[in-house]
């Protein structure tokens, strides 16, 4: 997730709420779903110790380590399996999970330069 800068996240939201058809619509879900699950158990990885590639164990093993809410992933991994929601509600709970990741990096990166 090291692309998923700001203006990446505005890009999505733009294809999203401009998408035309429904096909369109369900492909950006899916895959909006998928990154931020992915980006989700990056920084989880330490504790794992190991890169999962299966989405459903990847969700399990981030509410075992995160200390995010549950209710965000498991939305998140509902619309992953079925991407058939309403676009707005996803880009709330996506901009929620987005700011949690983001924090959570920020939260990292302060917390290795201060033992540099």
């Amino acid at each position: 997730m090291n692309t998923e800068t700001k203006e990446e996240v505005d890009r999505i939201h733009n294809l999203l709420s401009n998408a035309s058809d429904n096909t369109l619509k369900t492909r950006y879900i899916k895959g909006y779903s998928k990154r931020l699950i992915r980006a989700l158990y990056s920084l989880i990885l330490e504790d794992t110790g190991v890169w999962q590639d299966d989405i459903y164990k990847m969700k399990n093993d981030i509410l075992n380590y995160c200390e995010i809410d549950s209710a965000l992933v498991d939305y998140l991994y509902a619309c992953y399996l079925d991407s058939n929601v309403l676009v707005e509600e996803f880009l709330g709970i996506a901009d929620e999970v987005y700011s949690y990741f983001e924090n959570a990096l920020n939260t990292m990166a302060a917390s290795r330069t201060s033992f540099g």
